[in-house]
C-alpha cells in the first residue's frame, strides 16, 4: 500500500522544478525505419570488421553470444537467443549504432567449458566479434573469459553466472554482468532455511565454479545463524545416476536438501531421491528454476518446497520486456534469464553508440556510462530514444528487466532474489523480493516446504481477507520550496489509486496514476503529464511482506501500527522505502490504513533541482490514505 507513496513522491519533487524551469525536457526520439540485421546461429566462418576497425558509416558491426542450446543448461538457451534478438532488432530498426547495423553471431556453448572458450575465441578471431554476450553457466563464463575475452580485450557480459569467482577475476574491467553474485543468492537462501525452522541441512552441488561458490557461501550463512551442514557433496553433471552422493548426503539424516544443480541433473537427481526417500524436505536455487524438472518429477515432498532465483520488483522495464518478447516471438518465458540476457545486448549496443568507436576498450569505458545515473532513464522499449539522447549528447540510465543494471567497480550488480515455491507441481514465482538483511515473511497459508515442521508464524497471522483499494484514497505529496526568495510548501494529489491487499499472502500491490496528479498551478499538472511522465503514465507499489500483526486485526476494529519496508517502481526505476503504517478494518469489511514516508532524492538517483530563480529542499514527506473493501 504505502509504497505507491514514494514514486509519487519522487514525482513531485520533479514537477516543482517546472515552476520556475520552462526549458524542454529529454526530446523524444522518433523510430527511424531500417532494415533490421538477422542473427546468426552457426559455426562457420562469417568475417566482418576486426574489432580495431575505426567506426565508419555504412557497413555491420559484429557482436557475439555464448549460451547453451545443448547440454545440462540447454533448456534456458533458446529463449536467451531470442531476448538478444529483440533487443539488436530494435537498436537496427533506430538506424544501429555509429551509422552501422549490428549482426549478432549465436554460438553454443554446449554447457562445457572447452566448447565455451572454443566458440569464444571463434567469435573474436574469426568472425571480428567486438563484443561477447556470455557465458550461462559459471564454469563456462570464466573459461570464456580466461582463454578468450581477456587477453583479446574483448568486453563480455554474462547475463546469468553468478559464482563469486567472477567478482575476483582478474579481467582489466573488461568482464561484467547483469544478473547478481551468489555472494548475494547464498547468504538469503540460508536466512530462508532458518526462516523454516531447518536446523541440520546438506547440500548437493554441481561441481564447477558455480556449485562450489554457491554451497560455500550458503553453508557459511546458515551456520551462521546457528544451524549446521551436515554433509556438502559435489556431483558431475551427465551422470546416469546419483544414488551415491543422495547416500552420502543423508547419511546424518538432515531436515533438508539444498539442491544446487542443473536442470538434466535435477531431473535425474531428484526423481532417484523421491523414489528411494532419501530427503522429506527440499530448498532449490536459480539453477533448478525450470519448469520441465518438475514436469518429470512430483512428488508431495517436493510440493510446497522454496526455491531462489534472481528476480526484480514489477516495474514498467519490466512490463515492457515481457511485452517485447511476447510480441517478437509469440511466447513467453518461465525464467528470468532471457531477460538478463536482452538487458546484456542493449547496454552492449547503448555503450558502442556512445563509445562512437568499435575499438573494445572504449566500449568498456562506456558501459557503466550507459547503465549507470545519472542519465535519463530508458527501458527495453526505449532503445530508439536512448540513442537518440546519446546522439544529442545526453547521458543515459538503463533500467531494465533484471531491475537496475547499475555496475559496481567489479562489473557487478547488487539486485534483488525472488522467493519462488512449488504449488501443484508448477513453479510460482512470489512476489517476494529480499536483499541481504531483509526481513523474511513467508506466505501464511500453510504451505512451508516443510513436511515436519508447523507453519511459519510470519505474516498477518489469523487473517483470511482480500481487500481492494478504491474510492476514497488519496496521495499527497510535500515538498519545501524557495521561490523567489519566499519558502513555500508545494504538494501534489491524487485520488486515482487502485490494487489489492491480501492478507492471506501478506501481500500488497497497488497503482497511482501519475497524468491525475493535481496541484495549485495546472503548468506544474501538464509538465508532469506532458514532460515528466509521457511514457510511464503509473506508478507501482509493491509489499512483499506486510509484517505480523495481531491475528483478529480484521475484527477487532483496533488501530494496530507497525513499520514496513516496500518497494516502488516510478519510470522504470525501483526504490525501496520504509513507511510507517496505521490501519484498521471497520465492521471487518473496510480496510482503512494511513502511511507516512520521509526521502531523499538521492534515494532515486537525483539531485533536488535548484536554479536563480527557485531551490527545492532534498527532504520529501509522503502521505497516502488508502481505503480498501473486501473481497467477497
Amino acid at each position: 500500500m504505502p509504497q505507491l507513496w514514494l514514486p509519487l513522491a519522487a514525482i513531485s519533487v520533479l514537477m516543482f522544478l517546472a515552476i520556475s524551469c520552462s526549458s524542454d525536457g529529454g526530446s523524444t526520439a522518433t523510430d527511424t525505419p531500417a532494415p533490421t540485421t538477422a542473427s546468426r546461429v552457426e559455426n562457420t566462418p562469417a568475417p566482418t570488421a576486426t574489432p580495431d576497425t575505426p567506426a565508419e558509416t555504412g557497413g555491420t558491426v559484429t557482436i557475439g553470444s555464448v549460451v547453451p542450446s545443448t547440454g545440462d543448461l540447454g533448456v534456458f538457451g533458446p529463449d536467451m537467443t531470442a531476448a538478444i534478438d529483440v533487443a539488436i532488432d530494435a537498436v537496427n530498426a533506430a538506424g544501429g549504432v555509429n551509422g552501422k547495423q549490428i549482426e549478432v553471431i549465436h554460438r553454443d556453448s554446449g554447457t562445457s567449458e572447452q566448447l565455451g572458450a572454443d566458440a569464444a575465441n571463434g567469435l573474436i578471431n574469426v568472425d571480428g566479434a567486438v563484443g561477447i554476450i556470455g557465458a550461462m553457466s559459471s564454469g563456462v563464463t570464466l573459461s570464456v573469459a580466461r582463454a578468450a575475452t581477456i587477453q583479446n580485450e574483448i568486453v563480455q557480459i554474462s547475463p546469468a553466472s553468478s559464482s563469486p569467482a567472477i567478482t575476483a577475476l582478474d579481467d582489466n574491467d573488461f568482464v561484467f554482468r547483469t544478473n547478481m553474485s551468489d555472494a548475494l543468492q547464498g547468504g538469503i537462501t540460508a536466512d530462508i532455511a532458518t526462516e523454516l525452522g531447518f536446523t541440520n541441512i546438506a547440500t548437493t552441488y554441481i561441481n564447477n565454479a558455480y556449485g562450489e561458490g554457491l554451497t560455500r557461501v550458503f553453508s557459511e550463512g546458515f551456520e551462521g545463524n546457528g544451524g549446521t551442514v551436515s554433509a556438502q557433496i559435489g556431483h558431475e553433471s551427465g551422470q546416469v545416476s546419483y544414488l551415491a552422493e543422495l547416500q552420502q548426503a543423508s547419511e546424518d539424516s538432515p531436515d533438508a536438501l539444498v539442491v544446487i544443480a542443473y536442470p538434466e541433473t535435477a531431473s535425474i537427481l531428484l526423481r532417484e531421491s523421491v523414489e528411494g526417500g532419501f530427503f522429506e524436505n527440499y530448498i532449490f536455487v536459480d539453477g533448478v528454476h525450470s519448469q520441465s524438472i518438475f514436469d518429470a518429477v512430483t512428488s508431495p515432498t517436493i510440493e510446497g518446497s522454496y526455491g531462489t532465483v534472481a528476480g526484480a520488483p514489477e516495474s514498467q522495464a519490466r512490463r515492457d520486456y515481457v511485452d517485447l518478447f511476447r510480441e517478437e516471438t509469440g511466447r513467453e518465458s518461465d525464467n528470468p534469464y532471457p531477460g538478463f540476457a536482452l538487458d546484456a545486448a542493449a547496454i552492449m549496443a547503448l555503450a558502442i553508440e556512445h563509445a562512437d568507436s568499435e575499438d573494445p576498450a572504449d566500449i568498456k569505458d562506456s558501459l557503466r556510462t550507459v547503465a549507470n545515473p545519472p542519465g535519463v532513464v530508458v527501458g527495453p522499449k526505449d532503445l530508439a530514444r536512448a540513442l537518440e539522447l546519446i546522439r544529442s549528447g545526453d547521458d543515459v540510465d538503463y533500467v531494465g528487466a533484471g531491475g537496475d543494471q547499475d555496475f559496481d567497480e567489479f562489473g557487478d550488480l547488487v539486485n534483488t532474489v525472488q522467493l519462488w515455491r512449488i504449488t501443484n507441481g508448477k513453479i510460482e514465482d512470489l512476489p517476494i523480493f529480499l536483499k541481504p538483511g531483509d526481513p523474511i515473511n513467508l506466505p501464511n497459508d500453510g504451505s512451508t516446504g516443510m513436511s515436519d515442521s508447523q507453519p511459519s508464524d510470519s505474516g498477518m497471522a489469523g487473517a483470511s481477507s482480500r481487500f481492494t483499494v478504491g474510492e476514497g484514497s488519496e496521495a499527497i505529496f510535500k515538498v519545501d520550496e524557495t521561490l523567489r526568495g519566499v519558502d513555500v510548501v508545494v504538494a501534489m494529489q491524487t485520488n486515482s489509486l487502485s490494487g489489492q491487499i491480501d492478507l492471506d499472502a501478506a501481500t500488497a500491490d497497488v497503482e497511482i496514476d501519475l497524468h491525475s496528479l493535481t496541484s495549485d498551478q495546472a503548468r506544474r499538472d501538464r509538465y508532469v503529464r506532458e514532460r515528466m511522465f509521457p511514457d510511464y503514465p503509473t506508478a507501482t507499489v509493491q509489499f512483499p511482506g506486510l509484517g505480523t500483526v495481531p491475528g483478529d486485526f480484521t475484527s477487532n476494529g483496533e488501530e494496530f501500527s507497525t513499520v514496513l519496508p516496500g518497494t516502488v517502481s516510478v519510470n522504470g526505476v525501483d526504490a525501496q522505502l520504509d513507511f510507517d503504517i496505521t490501519a484498521r478494518v471497520d465492521n471487518g469489511t473496510e480496510l482503512v490504513a494511513l502511511g507516512t514516508a520521509d526521502f531523499v532524492w538521492s534515494d532515486f538517483g537525483m539531485t533536488a533541482p535548484v536554479s536563480n530563480f527557485f531551490a527545492v529542499e532534498d527532504d520529501v514527506r509522503v502521505e497516502i490514505l488508502l481505503r480498501a473493501s473486501v473481497v467477497q
